[in-house]
This record gives structure tokens, C-alpha cells and sequence, in this order.
């Protein structure tokens, strides 16, 4: 891969000066019409009829405008002038050279709107009425600048408010890619109490701040919930520093917790305790970026079906991904599952939810990883969203030879065709809408994974017109399902009857449940539940017609039966269930009876791997707790008899791990799923792909006189710092290495953004601004022995 680095950056710096010379920049600014598609039945996408170069984040002020944040530091405001429901109209809320570096994150307030930027936090406000902002004020500021970024890199980002009026905003980690920040004698400097890698609190009176939580990477987007708790999305960074970060996140944001970047450490971080994601976005390189939750507030109503109520709407940058995210609280944390529900060929970096409870999308133009900059046209979305249409709720595994989808609305049945089903590791919906992915080795092998049909042999649609089954193949594999059923349309009389594709997927987690009544012998009630807990089952079956009558039967006099293969979450278990009934548990050898606990009934027990299971070799000698091994699990429970609600919640601490966590979904399994993984064949087609290079002329093209590429570019620590470190190059995928030579500007690194400086004196020149108060820049030689460099210490 040498070889070829040192090929791209010869090439890569031809290109570079040719296009600039010739005003690539104008041509950047050309807007390219995107491919969109929704997943699920009765989204309507349009493209707002506004031209702006690309937009960052999103907001609805209460005065029903929406605020608009630039790349390039212009905010703007749009209006509907038409009433056609499409904001038409842009006007430029607050535009000042060099305020509003790279803003990341906008809270548009009663007071005005609030600006996450590199160096500060601004607020504009409108003082004279006018619907223009008249002043930007830095209500927060006065950092340590981290190590590794310029001034087009984010820095501040995210904005969240409290109901108290404290204000919430992150910053960027010290170092990406050396996150231990070693010195010369091999010890970590890393300071936990360090505003670098944090969220922070700002009183409501604005005058202090403090650290709410540490080991942050890149927080984006951060929002609170109708329950006062504090979520943020970070990103992967497993990629530039390993064991970093292995999945971009959404997180529950705890004071006083760390949340792994960097991670536990036996040398350099022992004395920290890893803060779990609610959600890891897969497969990796999704870059999760802005989000909201789909909430009725004060001047928004919500967006979607009534069963996305409390969802977070997630952006995924770097596939194009729109995801919708239940989240269902329980005694011990959140548990969550990522569900996408609609696929843009563009870069998508925020949402937000309009006043008539609309989503406004906003994506940038270009291809992973960094987009097409803060000079080009972007893109700005709409979805609105027809209540008649029905909506998939859930899928699961039925049984070793049934599959069955859930939806809100009755389906037509005599539209219904046979669906279609993939297996793998790696598939999920919406796939074959993925048109762009970031070019690393670790996406080729993904996409590249064994894929293979599972055959459906027989479709049926119940009664009520709410269930479809499907009669398949033997599920042979523990793994992931994705499905595509064509033909689904509203019930006659119900809405427009126009099929659509509905894609889902599924994997074999849940638990097989059997409700008796009391006196019976044959249970009433059978079927397949997402977890133990009742709180989780109520948010991920909202909707579901058979999960709906099994709800008022719990309240009745009977017993609950739920089985489900659990896996031990560490190699040493402390486990606590507790329930509003009695219980009995058996769970691998361990039997056990709740005893009553106040107006409550609980069981702990502690549970000890036969088999222990240890990282010999961690990837970044991360030191974390793994799951171990799998026991069956069965609980009996009685219901209806404290004429209450039925509720079960289960939580666990594992080996050195103090806090108390909720079983997560990948924790329990259907009692039929195999153990069996799909079988690694070494199917990936890598024919004609450019794979085999040699590192010794590699290094002698890259540090040498031919083609000069250690002047500019860094590789491995050594090199010139005035273009991108291609360090990360030999990870990446030789398409995607190749993209970077025929196409430059598809992906302009964010850190090398090019400007061009025009000096008194009449001069031009064309350069990279490193900070706010220098510019270096470099000219074209006539030949590729050396590249003069200039450097110029202000400008104003």
C-alpha cells in the first residue's frame, strides 16, 4: 500500500493544483440531484426548493422558522411563502467573516438561537425585531485547543437545554488518533479532568461551566427526552485508534461517567469503568452525526405513526442512512435497537421535526468520509407522512420455520407477494440503497461477507390483516435476517391502496412466551417477545395486534412462561429481576424463588462462567468485560394476583463493573436459535483490484525527489503537515484509493480545505488555512523537485 500512497499523493497533488487553477470550487458548487427512498409505506421525501451550500445542523424556533446552520458559518432562516408546506424562501439570519467557525450543533430558543462553533458557543439574537440576527455573543468560550485540528475542524458541537435553563454543549477529544497522548518516556498524559473529550454544563446564568462526562471522541448531536435524560451520538474511532470506539453510539449521557475514548487501560487508564452505548450502529463507519427526539413539544408535534413517539431520529453521514431509534427506559438504563427508514445517495448531518410535525433532513453533497466541503451545494429534505398507510412494527423469528412482520393498519391480503430473504452477518435493511459507503478495507470485507437466501416457501395474512407469516427454510444460522415483502397496501376502504415494498430485518434475539390462565391446562397465549422486561416489550411491539392481546391478559389470574437462551454478560454475574408478582427463575443450574421486597418481588443470584472467556490479545489492550457463555433461562411467573399492572424488569452487573445495566437485546435468544455462525469462505471477489504493492518502493516514492509526497503529506509520523496525514491510507480499500486519484474532490478532508488569498499587492495565493490567525499556503513550482512555501501571520 506504500506503493501505491505514494503513487495517489504524486498524482493527488497533480490533480490538485490542475483543478484548483481552473476553479474546481465554482464547478463544487454545481448542485447534483440525489437519489432518496423510503423504506417503509407512506413517507413522502421532496427536495426544498432552496439552493445553499451545505448545511451542517437544523432547528424549528418556537416561532415556527427554520434555522439553518452553513459549513461555511452563515446561518440562514427559511420561510414557507407558498403554503405549499416547502420552506421556499432562504434569508441570511447572521453572516460575519471568521465568527461562526465550522458550527456543529444549533438550539434555536426563545431567546435566540444558540451555535455550537469551533472556540465558542455563540447566541444570536434578533434585538430589533426584524427577523435578522443583530449580534453574535460567545455566552461560553475559553478552551484548551486540542492537538490535532484546524479551524475547519469541528470543535464545540452540540447544543442541549434542560428545564431549568442549563445549557449543554461537547467538545472535541484532545488527540483522534493518539488518544493516550504519550510522552517521550512512554507515559500517558491523558488528563480525566480535562475539558477535551467531555459534555458540559453551563449554568442557566451563563457564568460556569462544569464537566458532566468524559471520554468522548466526537459528540454531534446531543438532545434531552420527555424524561429529563441527556443522549448524545459519538463516532467510531476504532479506525485511527484501535479499540477506540468500535461502533459509532448513541449514548445515555450519566454524570460523573466516562464513556470509553480513550478506554480502560491496565496501564495507561486503569481506574475508569467504560460507559456502554445504549445503541452501537452497525456494521462499523456509519458516523452517526445530529439527531432529535420524535416528541410532541410546546411548538412541534411529532413525526411518524404514533408508535414512533419517543423514537431518536439518527442520521448516519457516511452511508446515507436515516434510522429511527425505540428506546424503552427501565430501573437499571436503556435498552434500544436501530431500525432505518429511509436511504439518501447524500451525506445526511441533521433533523429536525417542524411545527405540523414534518422531518426536515439536511445532507451534504459529495462521498464519504468528509463530503464535498463548506463551498458546495448541499441538500435539504422534507418527509411528510400519511397516517392511512400501514407501517411494520416488528419481525421476528417465530419458530425454526416461521418468520412473521407486525404492522399498525390491516393489510390488503390479495396484494401481498412472496417476500424475499437474505442471511448474513452483515445485512440489514435498506441495503441495496446503500449507494455510498466510506472506502476502508474493514467496509469491502463486510460487503464482500457470505450473503445467501433463506427460501420462503408459503405467505399468509391473519384475520384482522394486521400479521403476515411467512413459511420458510430451516433458519440455519445464528445471524442476521433482512426482508423485503413486496405488495403492501392499506385494507380496501382504509387509504390509498397503491403497494409498496416494505424492507425489515431481523436476528434470532427474544424470548418464546406462553401465557395460562388460571385453572387451564392449555396455555392462552403463545408467541414471540423481544425481552424479559415489560417495558421493553411494550416499546418494541407498539402496534402489533398479537403482542396487544397478550397485554390485558397479564393483569388476569394465571402464570408466564418465558423462555430464552441467556448470554452471560461477563464471566462473573451478579443478576437482579425483580417484578410487581411472584416469580420462580431456573437459569442454567441456578434455581431460585423471588421473595417479597416492599410492595415488589426479587431475586438475585450470581452466576459463574464454566467456561470463563478472556481477551489474550484485546485489540489496543483494551480492557473490557465480554459476554462468556449461554444457559438456558426460564421464568415462571404469576399474574393478576395483586390486581396491578404485570411488570418484570432484569438487570446485571458483570466481573469489575460496579453500575447496574439492563439485559440488552443481544442478550437473550429465541430457545431454537443454532449456535452455528455462518461459515467464513472467502467468498469476497477481489478480482482485478489492485492489492499486492511493494512498502520498500513505496517508501522511496513517497520520501523521495520523484514524486515529492513527504514535502506536503505525513505518513506514519514522518512528513510535511500542510496536507492529509495518509497514514489511514493502508486500511482503506484500493477502489476507494483510486477514487481519491480520478476524483479529488469527491471527499475534501475537512482539515485541508483549500482558500484562495488575494493580497494587496495584487498577488493570489491559494492555500490551506490552518488557524484563525494564520494562513499558509503553497505555489506551484515549475517542476516537482520542492514546493516553495510562504506563510503568511494575519489577516483581517
Amino acid at each position: 500500500m506504500l506503493m501505491a500512497s505514494g503513487r495517489i499523493c504524486y498524482l493527488m497533488h497533480l490533480v490538485f493544483v490542475a483543478t484548483v487553477a481552473a476553479g474546481v470550487v465554482d464547478a463544487l458548487a454545481t448542485e447534483l440531484e440525489t437519489r432518496t427512498k423510503a423504506l417503509v409505506p407512506g413517507l413522502t421525501i421532496k427536495h426544498l426548493p432552496v439552493t445553499l451550500k451545505n448545511i451542517d445542523s437544523v432547528d424549528y424556533g418556537p416561532d415556527g422558522r427554520l434555522y439553518a446552520a452553513g459549513y461555511d458559518g452563515r446561518v440562514y432562516v427559511l420561510t414557507d411563502t407558498d403554503g405549499d408546506g416547502l420552506e421556499d424562501k432562504a434569508e441570511v439570519f447572521w453572516s460575519k467573516q471568521g465568527d461562526l467557525l465550522t458550527p456543529v450543533g444549533m438550539l434555536a430558543a426563545s431567546e435566540g438561537v444558540y451555535v455550537a462553533a469551533r472556540g465558542k458557543v455563540a447566541l444570536l439574537r434578533d434585538i430589533d425585531g426584524d427577523g435578522i440576527a443583530d449580534s453574535s455573543e460567545a455566552v461560553v468560550s475559553g478552551w484548551q485547543n486540542e492537538t490535532h485540528n484546524s479551524d475547519t475542524r469541528n470543535d464545540a458541537a452540540g447544543v442541549a437545554m434542560d428545564a431549568d435553563g442549563n445549557l449543554y454543549f461537547s467538545l472535541g477529544c484532545m488527540s483522534y488518533n493518539k488518544a493516550w497522548l504519550l510522552d517521550g518516556k512512554g507515559q500517558s498524559q491523558y488528563d480525566l479532568h480535562s475539558e477535551r473529550g467531555t459534555i458540559l454544563k453551563v449554568s442557566a446564568d451563563r457564568k460556569r461551566r462544569e464537566i458532566v462526562a468524559t471520554g468522548l471522541r466526537f459528540v454531534i448531536g446531543m438532545d434531552f427526552n420527555q424524561h429529563g435524560d441527556l443522549f448524545a451520538t459519538d463516532q467510531e474511532g476504532d479506525t485511527w485508534f484501535p479499540g477506540g470506539n468500535p461502533r459509532d453510539e448513541l449514548l445515555q449521557i450519566i454524570p460523573g461517567r466516562h464513556y470509553g475514548f480513550p478506554f480502560r487501560h491496565p496501564k495507561y487508564l486503569p481506574n475508569v469503568i467504560d460507559e456502554p452505548a445504549v445503541v452501537d450502529f452497525s456494521p462499523q463507519h456509519q458516523s452517526t452525526c445530529g439527531f432529535r427526539f420524535n416528541e410532541l413539544r410546546s411548538h412541534r408535534q411529532s413525526f411518524g405513526p404514533s408508535h414512533w413517539e419517543g423514537d431518536a431520529i439518527v442520521t448516519g453521514f457516511s452511508r446515507g442512512k436515516l434510522w429511527r431509534v425505540p428506546l424503552a427506559k427501565s430501573r437499571a438504563g436503556y435498552v434500544g435497537k436501530q431500525i432505518q427508514f429511509a436511504a439518501f445517495e447524500s451525506l445526511p448531518t441533521d433533523v429536525a421535526i417542524s411545527p405540523t410535525g414534518e422531518l426536515l433532513v439536511t445532507c451534504h453533497g459529495g462521498k464519504p468520509d468528509w463530503g464535498s466541503g463548506p463551498a458546495a451545494n448541499g441538500h435539504l429534505y422534507k418527509i411528510s407522512f400519511d397516517a392511512t398507510q400501514p407501517q411494520p412494527v416488528a419481525a421476528w423469528s417465530a419458530s425454526p420455520l416461521e418468520v412473521k412482520v407486525a404492522f399498525d393498519r390491516p393489510l390488503d391480503p390479495t396484494q401481498i407477494k412472496t417476500a424475499q430473504i437474505e442471511m448474513g452477518d452483515f445485512v440489514w435493511e435498506g441495503d441495496k440503497y446503500e449507494w455510498i459507503f466510506p472506502g476502508y478495507d474493514v467496509v469491502k470485507l463486510e460487503k464482500g461477507s457470505l450473503h445467501r437466501s433463506l427460501n420462503v416457501d408459503g405467505i399468509a395474512v391473519s384475520d384482522d390483516g394486521r400479521t403476515v407469516t411467512l413459511s420458510t427454510a430451516g433458519q440455519p444460522w445464528r445471524t442476521r435476517y433482512s426482508m423485503v415483502l413486496p405488495g403492501v397496501a392499506s385494507a380496501k376502504g382504509n387509504g390509498r391502496t397503491d403497494p409498496s415494498n416494505v424492507e425489515v430485518s431481523f436476528d434470532l434475539s427474544g424470548v418464546h412466551g406462553e401465557w395460562t390462565r388460571k385453572g387451564d391446562s392449555r396455555s392462552t397465549w403463545t408467541g414471540w417477545l423481544p425481552h424479559v422486561d415489560t417495558n421493553v416489550i411494550d416499546v418494541l411491539t407498539a402496534g402489533s395486534a398479537e403482542h396487544e392481546r397478550l397485554k390485558p391478559l397479564l393483569d388476569q389470574p394465571g402464570s408466564l412462561v418465558l423462555r430464552s437462551q441467556l448470554l452471560l454478560p461477563g464471566n462473573h454475574v451478579a443478576f437482579r429481576f425483580e417484578a410487581s408478582n411472584p416469580f420462580a427463575i431456573q437459569c442454567g443450574n441456578v434455581a431460585v424463588n423471588s421473595v417479597a421486597f416492599g410492595a415488589r418481588y426479587v431475586s438475585e443470584f450470581t452466576m459463574d462462567a464454566e467456561r470463563p472467556r478472556w481477551e489474550s490479545e484485546s485489540r489496543g489492550g483494551r480492557e473490557q468485560i465480554v459476554p462468556s457463555e449461554e444457559v438456558p433461562l426460564e421464568i415462571v411467573a404469576q399474574t393478576g394476583a395483586t390486581g396491578s399492572s404485570f411488570v418484570l424488569d432484569a438487570s446485571y452487573h458483570a466481573d469489575f463493573d460496579p453500575n447496574e445495566r439492563p439485559l440488552r437485546l443481544e442478550h437473550l435468544f429465541v430457545p431454537w436459535a443454532p449456535t452455528i455462525k455462518p461459515p467464513n469462505d472467502g467468498s469476497q471477489d477481489m478480482s482485478g483490484a489492485l492489492v499486492v504493492g511493494d512498502p520498500v518502493k513505496g517508501r522511496e516514492l513517497f520520501f523521495g525527489n520523484e514524486a515529492n509526497c513527504s514535502v506536503c503529506h505525513t505518513f506514519a509520523g514522518n512528513g510535511g503537515k500542510v496536507a492529509a496525514d495518509l497514514t489511514v491510507s493502508v486500511r482503506r480499500s484500493p477502489e476507494a484509493v483510486l477514487r481519491d486519484i480520478v476524483e479529488p474532490n469527491a471527499a475534501i478532508n475537512p482539515d485541508y480545505v483549500s482558500y484562495k488569498l488575494l493580497t494587496d499587492s495584487g498577488q493570489v495565493l491559494t492555500g490551506l488555512l490552518q488557524s484563525a490567525v494564520t494562513f499558509s499556503h503553497h505555489k506551484r513550482a515549475t517542476t516537482f523537485s520542492g514546493w516553495p512555501q510562504t506563510t503568511t501571520p494575519s489577516y483581517g
